[in-house]
């Protein structure tokens, strides 16, 4: 039996009030779980709760692998490089005001091959194409170095 990665009991979530009462279920290791339901139903706020992005508003989450995140959507008003995006998911692992190791790109193009757009590596993110975004964006929460992966509208 998979390792239990993620664990929820007695979850209650939202931004000032409960979207759903009592919320438990767990996650195993190489499992794929889907949460399906109609638009503002609290999907996005449940997987910004999984993920430490807002504190739930009563209940445990146990959590015993890093997860990485990827919102629906992400945009920057600066131009940067895709090698660059992927890079910033390597943000917990450089020093306050230090650049990014030779071992972080190595990590963060790996990310990149592992995904099969090594060769975007350069181009600018703002020039591609809506999927070729998500899949930059996945890349950058392979580098985290997660073990879980939490997707908000993947596709």
């Amino acid at each position: 039996m998979n390792e239990i990665a993620l664990s929820v009991n007695e979850l209650e979530f939202g931004h000032k009030k409960a979207l759903f009462d009592a919320l438990s279920f767990c996650c195993r290791r190489g499992e794929v779980s889907a949460i399906l339901g109609a638009n503002g139903r609290g999907k996005t706020s449940l997987l910004n709760t999984l993920s430490g992005v807002i504190p739930p508003l009563a209940g445990e989450i146990s959590r015993s692998a890093p997860i990485g995140f990827v919102a629906q959507s992400f945009s920057s008003a600066f131009a940067y490089r895709v090698i660059e995006i992927v890079l910033m998911g390597r943000v917990s692992n450089v020093g306050l005001l230090q650049q990014p190791t030779a071992k972080d790109e190595s990590i963060a193009r790996e990310a990149l091959d592992t995904l099969g757009i090594a060769h975007l590596a350069e181009h600018s993110f703002q020039t591609l194409s809506g999927g070729q975004r998500q899949l930059v964006m996945i890349a950058r929460a392979l580098a985290t170095g997660c073990e879980m992966l939490i997707l908000d509208e993947p596709t």
